[in-house]
């Protein structure tokens, strides 16, 4: 049940997700695959990532897949393997031109990031979530008139996350 969390969506949070399709140049989006795996991924990012619960994420995701399958939104692409590749994520952050393009998987981004963030003085290891957390706050900051705000105890992390 996604509930009247969605009642909260307006067309702000619409014009976020087409900001994040356009920062990624045409150039890098050889197939219908890679369009729709963009229009997941700021989907999730500009959407799904705001609602307050797992449970509602998860059905939400759930929502999204199926609208993913069907054949009228996107006729000829593989849904299927963009599905799979749910895990492919967007960043502006490890490109030499800043072009918005897939990243690396989690692990190698992660150890990319664990040597940044040795390099800013933040000494701890970094778990999935909070490389996670680090490309959404690269992703803000990439975005015109764009802002966020972390909530959580003291010591949680926050400004490590935004040093890296």
């Amino acid at each position: 049940e996604l509930g009247a969390a969605f009642k909260t969506f307006n067309l702000h949070d619409v014009s976020r997700l087409f900001s994040g399709l356009l920062l990624c140049p045409f150039e890098n989006l050889q197939t219908g695959q890679d369009v729709v795996n963009l229009w997941r991924h700021e989907v999730e990012r500009s959407l799904v990532d705001r609602l307050p619960t797992e449970e509602q994420q998860d059905a939400a995701l759930h929502r999204l897949f199926e609208v993913m399958r069907n054949p009228a939104y996107f006729p000829n692409v593989d849904v299927e393997t963009c599905i799979e590749d749910s895990d492919d994520v967007f960043g502006t952050f490890l490109s030499d031109d800043s072009a918005y393009t897939v990243l690396p998987e989690v692990d190698t981004l992660q150890s990319l990031l664990e040597h940044t963030a040795s390099a800013h003085g933040v000494l701890h290891p970094l778990h999935t979530e909070a490389v996670m957390h680090v490309v959404r706050i690269a992703r803000m900051l990439a975005l015109v008139r764009s802002s966020l705000a972390f909530v959580g105890p003291s010591s949680s992390g926050r400004s490590s996350l935004t040093r890296i």
